[in-house]
């Protein structure tokens, strides 16, 4: 019967080797079947395209005239303009003291720095909730490693206390006379003593005092036997105790000074802990989560900060306002009541030429400045001209709005077009602004948006090595045109990359190289 039992059981535990391997070398093909593709990194870089742009619609004026407005806290401190001079684009016309709104930009700039600083706050916050290990769930039973060595120092000096006490009381210092040889020495110094002989008279009879007289001999005979015998003992005794005693007290002395450690390190665990917060697995992946929307958050705050700042130095720099065209001083007129009207106090007629005013949301707005290079596309004639920006607006364009919590502002340029290019005033254009200056490197390495996937606030992309997919974490800028994240660090043009969104795209899974840019598409 037990041969038998034996036998199933190697059967069954066989059977079951067998179906492991078998699911194991099953999985193993399915991963490593239908390799997943990969593309070079130089095939699909956006990187390194010189340039970037910024299209917006709108319509052509006749440049008849230049307006210049003052607030009516600016105050001017020269004018180089007077009614019926002639001025070309560029003179200048007007000098105004810009010290309120320096002092507006030093504010911005201190906010900006300000917000950069609670960015690296929260990040390190962050980290530090990164490496925080989560308590039980309940929390009530849960004891720090510090709280936990104190409990198990406590118990082990209480059981120390214990057996040095149950020591000491086998002292034999404390113990019966009998075993003292000292205690037979005095007996046999003052009852057994010739001084201290019984007398006949103080017993009833002869034999009682006979007897008495014979246990006193017989006493007298042993003693010096006897007080050997409890020397010895009361030697062995007291040999046994001392050491006993030395082990229990050093044993005590230990524990009572791992206790004091182990209470020194609470209270340092309290004082480092202090006014920081325990989680539970599932209060600290929330406070993660938490954090990591707070620090995006933090960076959009920091994003439109910079472009308050960007503004702020647009204002600065209008300190000397300049003419933007050729043409005529038709008014001149600083008075007060002319200002608070909110009426143009110079006024430039143009003697030729086109405009057109274009609505720039904020974010664009910072990647432009006067002289930029536009380029024209007349959607009623299909003919394109060149064009520059000659001014751009302060103050948010009213009533426009295109969706979204952004303000436009209008910025002018100028249209390098005559009459006889069959172009005039209300015409719909296409105007393409040129800020290449602001790109990235032209060396950079800048990736589709879906190449990259973040985990916990970190970016990463999935990289061949040696034929199969392994996560890898890379550093990255500014997202350019909507679509493209730039790489700083991490990756390198000939590395090679698969979309890591897909279900397949799991580290170890194999892989193949594809030439085919068509498939990144499809």
């Amino acid at each position: 019967m037990k041969k038998k039992l034996i036998i199933t059981i190697l059967v069954v535990a066989l059977v079951i080797g067998l179906l492991s391997g078998g699911t194991f070398l099953y999985r193993r093909h399915q991963k490593n079947a239908n390799p997943i593709k990969v593309y070079s990194v130089a095939m699909i870089n956006s990187g390194g395209m010189g340039y970037d742009s910024h299209s917006i619609n709108g319509n052509i004026t006749v440049s008849s005239s230049q307006n210049v407005y003052i607030e009516k806290e600016q105050i001017v401190k020269e004018v180089y303009a007077s009614e019926g001079d002639a001025v070309k684009a560029g003179d200048k016309l007007m000098l105004l003291d810009m010290t309120k709104q320096e002092l507006d930009l030093e504010s911005d700039k201190a906010t900006l720095e300000e917000y950069n600083t609670d960015l690296i706050v929260l990040k390190d916050e962050l980290d530090e909730l990164y490496n925080v290990t989560p308590i039980a769930d309940n929390a009530a039973d849960y004891k720090s490693p510090a709280e936990e060595r104190l409990e198990k120092a406590e118990n082990a000096f209480d059981a120390a206390s214990a057996k040095l006490s149950d020591v000491e009381a086998t002292n034999p210092d404390e113990g019966e006379d009998y075993i003292k040889a000292g205690t037979l020495k005095d007996f046999s110094d003052n009852y057994l003593s010739d001084e201290n002989v019984p007398k006949q008279e103080d017993y009833q009879d002869e034999a009682s005092y006979q007897a008495v007289l014979q246990y006193r001999s017989a006493l007298k005979d042993n003693i010096d036997t006897d007080i050997k015998t409890a020397e010895d003992n009361y030697k062995a005794l007291k040999e046994k105790y001392d050491a006993d005693h030395k082990t229990a007290e050093d044993a005590f002395n230990a524990a009572q000074t791992e206790v004091e450690e182990a209470t020194k390190a609470v209270e340092e665990e309290y004082k480092n802990k202090e006014g920081k917060k325990t989680y539970t697995k599932s209060q600290l992946a929330e406070a993660i989560k938490e954090k990591e929307s707070a620090i995006e958050s933090k960076k959009l705050a920091i994003r439109k900060q910079e472009i308050l700042v960007k503004q702020a130095e647009t204002k600065v720099d209008k300190g000397t306002v300049v003419a933007t065209m050729d043409g005529t001083i038709t008014k001149v007129d600083l008075s007060d009541e002319n200002i608070a009207d909110g009426k143009p106090v110079i006024t430039v007629s143009g003697t030729t030429g086109y405009q057109a005013i274009l609505n720039v949301d904020e974010w664009n707005l910072v990647n432009i400045k006067i002289g930029d290079s536009v380029s024209i596309m007349n959607y009623d004639n299909g003919m394109n001209y060149e064009g520059k920006v000659i001014d751009i607006g302060l103050s948010p364009v009213d009533n426009y709005y295109q969706g979204g919590d952004v303000s436009y502002y209008p910025v002018t340029v100028s249209i390098n077009a005559a009459a006889e290019d069959n172009i005039y005033p209300g015409q719909w254009i296409e105007a393409t602004l040129d800020t290449s200056s602001k790109n990235m490197d032209g060396d950079g390495i800048c990736l589709l948006l879906p190449f990259v996937k973040k985990e916990n606030g970190n970016s990463y992309v999935m990289v061949n090595e040696n034929g199969y997919l392994k996560k890898r974490y890379v550093k990255t800028g500014k997202t350019y045109w909507g679509y493209c994240i730039e790489i700083k660090s991490g990756l390198s043009m000939e590395d090679e990359i698969a979309f890591p969104y897909l279900k397949d795209a799991v580290e170890g899974k194999k892989c193949v190289l594809s030439e085919n840019l068509d498939e990144i598409y499809k």
